[in-house]
């Protein structure tokens, strides 16, 4: 009997395992891609009841990294992620991810050194849309051509079971 029910737990806590790097996996996947709507259906119904869909992707830290589709498809496409460590208890869980993205910020910058040696601010007249557009242009460019340096963001998220399915508790209460 003892044998038994260690492996029937060990069968459960497997199982729960799975389904919580499952529902990480997904809601992970969907922000990098910017498609809130399916991430945003990943949260638990007291996550989106205390935030609205707009509120949500206001406040994804990773979500929209750009205003540029095509460059938000880049960087989604070199971007990947790591779910690490899980802690559950009961119906709660912890999840720890690393994210390796292309640092934009690096890139940026390693940029700005052309714009000012082809004078692109004086030219621009002060358009900044302009200046966007060609740094958009550029960044994209220069990520398809691998010429990026990445970055590693250490992100925790915490998920609840509702019923039999492991949602994201986009909230601050602790495990």
């Amino acid at each position: 009997i003892l044998g038994f029910v260690i492996v029937t737990l060990s069968t459960y806590c497997g199982t729960d395992t799975d389904a919580i790097t499952k529902a990480a996996t997904r809601y992970w996947k969907a922000v990098i891609e910017g498609d809130y709507d399916l991430a945003y259906q990943q949260l638990t119904r007291a996550s989106r009841d205390h935030y609205s869909r707009s509120e949500f992707e206001d406040e994804i830290d990773l979500g929209r990294i750009t205003d540029y589709p095509e460059l938000q498809k880049v960087w989604a496409k070199e971007t990947d992620f790591v779910i690490g460590e899980i802690q559950q208890r009961g119906s709660r869980a912890e999840v720890y991810v690393a994210i390796h993205a292309p640092y934009l910020e690096g890139l940026r910058e390693r940029l700005e050194e052309k714009v000012r040696n082809k004078n692109l601010y004086r030219r621009a007249a002060g358009d900044s849309a302009e200046i966007a557009s060609w740094f958009t242009k550029h960044m994209e460019k220069e990520m398809k051509r691998g010429r990026f340096d990445r970055t590693v963001i250490d992100v925790e998220i915490k998920l609840e079971r509702e019923g039999s399915v492991w949602k994201v508790d986009f909230g601050d209460e602790e495990l």
